[in-house]
């Protein structure tokens, strides 16, 4: 990701707004970059990974803007009392992290209540795993909860499954194929049966009759090999985004 983005450590990124048509939005947030991972080949590498707090704040659930207790101008304060201090919209909101505004930054409401979308357990031992376990069988972790080595193994699973049945109906393709060739060929025989008489009659050996009918079946065959060829080719460069949207 840092090299198609061209980013180096020290260089800003912007984050990108969940709606691009919500024009009364969270503010885009300026982060910098402060250090790149080495490829792992894994999605990791299309990953841009920051703190939870950033998350949040990305996400409009906390901000950052100037000190309101050091501001007096009544365009900007709309009322204060001991406790609190009103802004009005005019009020500067920081679109950037750094150094010198991170303790501006704040969160409303409980922050207990914030979202966590997924949290990844490295349990430290067999025990951990085995008590983690636990605690989701008996339903005391009420969220839902997946082993990625058994979720791996169940799409293998039916990845397999269905490259059997792919299998198996190329095999019966493949049978009902060569009947269909076969009544053809006889078929094509007995609507030809005068123009083979009429070669028998000319002198022309039984020998020679199979090798004319043969290598007409050869001519059509390679004729047939050269148009699937073509066709698997085209389907080819398709192939992997059918199985995305259709298999997985």
């Amino acid at each position: 990701m840092a090299k198609q983005l061209e980013l180096n450590p020290g260089d800003s990124l912007i984050s990108s707004p969940e709606n691009f048509l919500d024009l009364a939005g969270v503010y885009p947030l300026q982060m910098k970059v402060v250090g790149i991972l080495g490829p792992t080949d894994t999605p990791d590498d299309r990953a841009i990974f920051t703190d939870l707090k950033t998350n949040w704040i990305i996400m409009g659930l906390g901000h950052g803007h100037e000190d309101l207790q050091n501001i007096y101008d009544p365009t900007l304060v709309l009322d204060r009392d001991s406790t609190n201090v009103t802004a009005s919209a005019k009020l500067y909101i920081y679109n950037k992290i750094d150094g010198k505004d991170v303790n501006s930054y704040h969160f409303h409401g409980d922050i207990n209540d914030y979202p966590i979308s997924s949290i990844l357990f490295v349990p430290e031992n067999q025990k951990a795993a085995t008590l983690l376990r636990g605690r989701f069988e008996t339903g005391e972790i009420k969220e839902q909860v997946v082993i990625p080595t058994i979720v791996i193994e169940n799409l293998l699973q039916n990845i397999f499954r269905i490259k059997q049945i792919f299998n198996t109906v190329f095999i019966l393709v493949g049978v009902a194929t060569l009947l269909i060739l076969g009544l053809i060929v006889v078929l094509t025989l007995r609507l030809r049966k005068n123009e083979l008489y009429t070669m028998f009659t000319l002198g022309s050996s039984r020998t020679k009759t199979i090798e004319i009918i043969g290598f007409e079946l050869l001519l059509t065959a390679l004729l047939s090999v050269v148009v699937a060829t073509i066709l698997y080719s085209l389907t080819g460069l398709f192939v992997q985004d059918f199985i995305r949207l259709f298999i997985i």
